[in-house]
């Protein structure tokens, strides 16, 4: 017997249970690659000593069988049986490439469970997958253009795997109007491996327009430096006169990193907009006492007539912790104030 012949053998052997019956599979007759992947596919509905084992051993028997095992195997991405399914997932992923067409054809099924477990194969490909990407972007766009649905959220959980093909392409599709918005939230979705697209990003941000919000979430969700987001945001916050709450949020993340907004978050203090007051107060509380003037502007809120800007310059001194002790005498009086909410912000610091 053959090495290969050998091996499969053992893999049958092993994922239907271990019973001592060695199978054989003529990889050139269809109907005998058939029955072989239904008799290992279904044994793993049977009651399994070492699941983990069985479902990993019958991915190595798919992946000994090769392209032959690939129409029956997009059978079973529909299996009523999660372990089952996600084994024929897995054992396309590894069988690779030759997959593709198939799994391309498996995605434009109506049954969300296929399309989503077919797009968590081409995933598993990686890079492999790229030809892939473009029907990736319309399965997320189906979605409703958020990664909700379960096929929606698989989708971008494999561009995100595929890399920097499927960054490539995502950014291009930034230069198409119809498929902007669709292209920064799956930008934002995939998060930190696509990096490669902070530069059309920040080109978007510098450009303005209405999707300014959407850019900062991707920049923030990709974790672009903050030493090129920050200014960014600064520079829009001063052209806007107002910190709204899209830009406060990534600000915010950025912690101590965005130290650099310290001086004009504490002059938007006194903003007369009562929202950016409060962003203000809150973003400088997440950053803490980047210098000496951020802990005297937010207890001198503390007396505000607002109550709502105290009580978030209270919460701000608290989160900035010990290093905001200048401030207890001010947060104690404010403890005792009429307002319910400014008294237990006080409280809560305190």
């Amino acid at each position: 017997m053959t090495r290969t012949a050998l091996q499969l053998s053992l893999c049958l052997m092993i994922a239907c249970g271990g019973g001592g019956q060695s199978l054989k599979v003529d990889t050139s007759n269809p109907a005998a690659v058939e029955k072989a992947v239904r008799t290992v596919m279904d044994g793993l509905d049977q009651e399994q000593d070492d699941l983990a084992m069985a479902m990993k051993m019958a991915v190595l028997t798919m992946k000994e069988i090769g392209p032959a095992a690939i129409p029956t195997l997009v059978d079973y991405l529909e299996h009523g049986s999660q372990r089952i399914s996600t084994t024929a997932s897995v054992a396309l992923g590894e069988i690779g490439a030759e997959a593709i067409p198939a799994l391309l054809e498996a995605l434009e099924s109506e049954k969300q469970i296929v399309s989503m477990m077919a797009a968590r194969s081409l995933g598993n490909m990686g890079p492999a997958a790229a030809p892939a990407v473009p029907a990736l972007f319309e399965l997320f766009k189906d979605g409703i253009s958020y990664p909700d649905t379960l096929d929606g959220r698989s989708a971008v959980v494999s561009l995100g795997k595929i890399g920097e093909p499927a960054v490539a392409y995502v950014v291009g599709k930034l230069e198409d109007e119809d498929d902007r918005f669709d292209a920064l939230r799956i930008l934002e979705a995939i998060g930190p491996p696509a990096k490669s697209a902070v530069p059309a990003l920040l080109d978007m941000l510098e450009a303005g327009g209405e999707d300014q919000e959407e850019v900062l979430r991707a920049l923030a969700s990709i974790e672009a430096p903050a030493s090129i987001v920050v200014p960014a945001i600064v520079d829009l916050v001063e052209a806007e006169g107002a910190l709204n709450e899209w830009m406060a949020r990534p600000l915010a993340g950025y912690g101590a990193g965005a130290a650099q907004a310290v001086p004009l978050l504490v002059k938007l203090l006194s903003s007369d907009d009562d929202d950016t007051r409060l962003s203000a107060a809150r973003v400088l509380g997440a950053i803490g006492p980047a210098d000496d003037s951020v802990i005297p502007a937010l207890a001198k809120c503390l007396e505000s007539e607002d109550a709502l800007l105290a009580a978030a310059a209270a919460s701000a001194l608290g989160a900035i912790g010990p290093q905001a002790k200048a401030s207890l005498l001010a947060l104690k009086a404010l403890a005792s104030h009429p307002d319910e909410g400014a008294a237990a912000a006080a409280g809560a610091a305190i």
